[in-house]
This record gives C-alpha cells, sequence and structure tokens, in this order.
C-alpha cells in the first residue's frame, strides 16, 4: 500500500482522514473474520 501523505493518526476512530481509514481497515481487517453464521472469528490472533 503506497500512500500520498503521512500518517498522522493512527487510530481510525478518531479521524475522517481516508489515509487513517484506509490503513486502519488494513491492519484490523485482518484481525478478525465473520463466519457463516456472522460471529466475529480470530484469524491473525491467538484463541
Amino acid at each position: 500500500m503506497v500512500k500520498s501523505s503521512d500518517l498522522r493518526i493512527f487510530v481510525p476512530i478518531w479521524t475522517a482522514t481516508n489515509i487513517t481509514a484506509d490503513t486502519g481497515a488494513a491492519i484490523y481487517d485482518t484481525l478478525f473474520s465473520l463466519n457463516s453464521n456472522y460471529m466475529p472469528q480470530p484469524q491473525m490472533v491467538e484463541k
């Protein structure tokens, strides 16, 4: 992922900038995933 500006705020909840939202999605989206019953299941974290 190559971005055009620096990432200054790391928490996507505190800001609405696209670079922070994209980085947050790239990091946090892969930690948990929904199963067929739409229940969160760990992917890249220990159970």
